[in-house]
């Protein structure tokens, strides 16, 4: 409906706020106009009746008629006083009867004010109220007032009253109060011409950003959003277009890992049932008591590996469950880098001899202690390594050089072979968890695609880098490892 629209709201509020700032600037200016008034009519009777005058008052009541005296004296300063139609001079006894001035009809006929009252007390009478429609002003005055002693005499008392109808304050409050509305309806005009344009500013983004969403909701990642100011709406539209790029890049990503959670179940089953399979044959074979000792020997040796096969398969999903479930237990501690590099060779040219494999190592000079999971990197490079033996022909070269760069405080590792390499088009993904390269030649070496993924997830838990690319000039593979000379303990993951 319309009063639910962002642009009646735009517009309500813009509205709310001319006339809450019109009608603050109004009740100023009016409380203004007023103070001015009364601040000067007091000024004005203060000053006039000051103690030289009121002494001279006081001395017209030494005669019994007084107040035509007074009167007198009072009407020389009249221009002083501001008596005219609307401002009358009134002389008073003190029970508020009229005795003489300048409106005798209005004399007779005189309220009894607050001011009134209080010259009546004998207390000055000088105090404005806001709401009233006048402002008056009252002395009391008695022929005693500036004589030390009376001498028996009577004492004579009166009150002088000065009244204004306030007319002229009214008239100046209605000018101020009719520009005031004036400029209220000019600034309600102006506020609803801005906020049409203000609300096409904001609500017609708004509106492509909700069509963007619906379209999105039914799958349409394509359709992107037109940006075409640098502010919050702007930035906000940019935001959009960036959700729905990486909400469609998760999404495909999650086709492809439910398709490789596939293939992994069925790679999976059959590396589990291959060695079963083998194992169990083999059991078969050996309970016959018409093989020789060497036969017996060759079958054991065949269980042996196939055993050594699963428990590797185990092993990789064992440590995928607990990386899923944030249980992988980290043991921080100071590591010789170049010490655990040296053992991982000594071990490893065994296995690369037996495959007439070159294992060569190099290693720079100054290499630091480093702050890792000692058993976690050495799992990483093993796993490297590993994965180099396989890939390389008999009789290639695996070259694994060790570096450190002082300033950055950080250790290269780098493997490198001439084997068959990795398809360019296989790079992105060689991470990737049950990703495997060239599915056939790696159920013959023996993966099951964990291997990597669970690599570079150890190097990202100790902050720092892995990479693998391809060897230039040549074939080969070259896997590079960056860690940090202290890369803190992470603790659970």
């Amino acid at each position: 409906m319309l009063y639910k629209s962002l642009h009646f709201k735009l517009v309500l509020i813009l509205v709310l706020f001319i006339i809450v700032i019109i009608t603050i600037i109004a009740a100023v200016m009016v409380n203004g106009v007023f103070d001015f008034y009364t601040t000067n009519f007091n000024n004005m009777i203060s000053q006039t009746l000051n103690d030289d005058m009121l002494k001279d008052l006081c001395e017209c009541m030494k005669n019994d008629y007084f107040y035509v005296d007074q009167k007198q004296r009072l009407m020389a300063e009249s221009g002083n006083l501001g008596i005219t139609g609307r401002r009358n001079l009134y002389i008073l006894d003190m029970t508020g009867k009229y005795l003489a001035g300048t409106n005798d009809e209005l004399g007779q006929s005189l309220i009894k004010t607050p001011n009134m009252l209080a010259a009546m007390d004998r207390k000055p009478g000088d105090r404005q109220a806001f709401e009233s429609d006048y402002m008056d002003y009252a002395v009391y005055l008695s022929s005693n007032m500036y004589e030390a002693q009376t001498d028996g005499k009577e004492i004579k008392e009166c009150i002088i009253y000065i009244k204004d109808t306030q007319e002229e304050m009214r008239d100046f409050s209605w000018k101020i109060f009719t520009i005031i509305i004036q400029v209220l309806l000019i600034g309600l005009a102006v506020a609803v011409l801005l906020s049409f344009f203000l609300a096409k500013a904001i609500t017609l983004p708004i509106q492509n950003i909700t069509k963007g969403a619906l379209k999105l909701a039914d799958g349409d990642f394509k359709r992107k959003i037109d940006v075409s100011s640098n502010d919050e709406i702007g930035t906000l539209t940019f935001t959009f277009n960036d959700m729905a790029e990486k909400l469609k890049a998760m999404l495909d990503q999650s086709e492809e890992l439910e398709k490789s959670r596939r293939e992994f179940i069925a790679n999976v089953s059959h590396e589990l049932r291959t060695p079963l399979a083998t194992i169990y044959g083999a059991a078969e074979t050996i309970s016959d008591d018409r093989i020789d000792e060497k036969e017996k020997i060759k079958i054991l040796d065949m269980i042996l590996s196939e055993s050594e096969r699963m428990t590797r398969i185990v092993k990789d999903l064992l440590d995928i469950s607990k990386l899923d479930n944030k249980k992988m237990m980290w043991q921080f501690t100071e590591v010789n880098i170049e010490n655990l590099v040296k053992n991982i060779y000594e071990t490893m040219r065994v296995e690369a001899e037996k495959k007439d494999q070159r294992l060569s190592l190099k290693s720079g000079r100054n290499i630091p202690v480093i702050y890792a999971d000692k058993e976690r990197i050495e799992q990483v490079l093993v796993n490297i390594v590993s994965n180099a033996m396989k890939y390389t022909p008999d009789g290639g070269k695996i070259e694994i050089s060790l570096s450190s760069d002082a300033e950055k405080e950080k250790v290269r590792i780098i493997i490198k072979d001439n084997g068959i390499g990795i398809p360019e088009e296989d790079l992105p993904h060689i991470f990737d968890r049950f990703y495997r390269v060239e599915k056939a030649r790696s159920s013959e070496a023996g993966g099951t695609g964990l291997g990597l993924s669970i690599t570079k997830e150890i190097v990202n838990a100790h902050k720092g880098e892995i990479t693998v690319e391809n060897a230039t000039g040549g074939g080969g593979t070259v896997v590079t490892v960056i860690l940090l000379q202290n890369s803190g303990e992470t603790g659970e993951l």
